[in-house]
């Protein structure tokens, strides 16, 4: 992607919270940054999928393989989708 060209977003944590929790049907209030598979029993690769296209649909963005691979946890979504131009803020 051509970085001259990348439009940046920022938006608050808890709409990717919120995205979350309701692709992993479980209350917001358990995701957090640290959230992961291992901690969020219903986060398997197929939610992973579901997750990872709602997200692209949402933010305009599109996710290559290195990118999908590299999600151990919440905070690693928010570093990918910085590196499409959607900042992530909590202020």
């Amino acid at each position: 992607m051509d970085t001259a060209s990348k439009v940046e977003s920022r938006i608050k944590s808890d709409i990717i919270y919120d995205i979350i929790a309701g692709i992993m049907e479980v209350p917001v209030s358990r995701i957090n940054d640290e959230s992961s598979p291992e901690n969020i029993e219903t986060w398997d690769s197929f939610h992973g999928l579901i997750l990872a296209d709602e997200l692209e649909t949402r933010f305009s963005v599109k996710f290559v393989l290195e990118d999908l691979t590299s999600v151990k946890k919440v905070a690693d979504i928010k570093i990918n989708l910085a590196k499409y131009g959607i900042l992530i803020s909590d202020e």
